[in-house]
């Protein structure tokens, strides 16, 4: 990572003290093992599949072609829920933590994509992820 934010810096000021730098570099990997960050990451993966897939409906009607639009949308899917697994598996519903930072988001776009993630994992039978999903959708419900 330190590459990336070396590249970063550099477009802003050469003179940056390293210490500044350490502590600015510590912040932004604390702040991406965040529950805030993880279910942020979840939320937006699944909500920008739904406009990809609307926008890719739009796009193949306005050119006057044909496709097959429910292998593509189940392609997606896969793909953006498996990644978005990723993201909200680092989230612990049974902590105080997760009370909160769910206050702070966007309650319908948060509930939408865990009740859209809990419907695919439970077509393909990944009851494991679905008791995760479940709790957290119970908890939301509950606030």
């Amino acid at each position: 990572m330190s590459k990336n934010v070396d590249r970063i810096f550099g477009l802003f000021d050469d003179e940056m003290p390293e210490s500044e730098r350490s502590k600015i570099i510590a912040d932004l990997e604390e702040y991406n093992n965040s529950m805030e960050f993880n279910l942020g990451m979840f939320t937006k993966l699944i909500q920008n599949n739904i406009v990809f897939n609307e926008k890719l409906k739009k796009f193949f009607k306005d050119i006057g072609k044909k496709y097959d639009e429910e292998t593509t949308k189940k392609s997606s899917e896969h793909t953006v829920f498996n990644r978005s697994w990723h993201y909200l598996n680092k989230v612990d519903p049974d902590s105080d933590e997760f009370i909160q930072v769910i206050l702070e988001h966007d309650m319908k776009f948060l509930s939408s994509s865990l009740e859209r993630a809990l419907i695919f994992f439970e077509s393909s039978e990944e009851y494991e992820k679905c008791a995760h999903i479940h709790k957290m959708i119970k908890l939301i419900k509950a606030i």
